[in-house]
């Protein structure tokens, strides 16, 4: 479904790719992030240095809401 770019006039995208917002990301959902990404700090760090040579990046998402962690791949790899 990769060459599936629109349907009924909404953009699609592959949550499984890169970086993924929500569309409906407001001042205070960002203010959270922001202080999520900020108290897990010590935790993404132990990441990057337990695989530092594995991976590219260590992020703080929204994206999931039952698993701990997801890998996804970049936006163009």
């Amino acid at each position: 479904m990769t060459h599936l770019n629109e349907y009924e006039k909404k953009k699609l995208m592959n949550v499984g790719k890169g970086e993924f917002k929500f569309p409906d990301d407001d001042d205070s959902s960002r203010r959270r992030q922001k202080k999520l990404k900020k108290m897990f700090q010590p935790l993404i760090d132990w990441w990057k240095n337990l695989l530092t040579d594995q991976l590219e990046n260590v992020v703080i998402s929204q994206r999931l809401v039952n698993d701990p962690c997801v890998i996804v791949s970049s936006e163009h790899g």
